[in-house]
């Protein structure tokens, strides 16, 4: 069980992480 909760936490910062680098990516293309 507790490894269930670290690998949802994980999936969690890993999709922040790839959210932000998606959005820098835009503002790169944009400016």
């Amino acid at each position: 069980m507790e490894m269930l909760k670290i690998v949802l936490l994980f999936t969690e910062i890993l999709m922040t992480l790839m959210d932000g680098f998606v959005n820098r990516k835009k503002c790169d293309i944009v400016f």
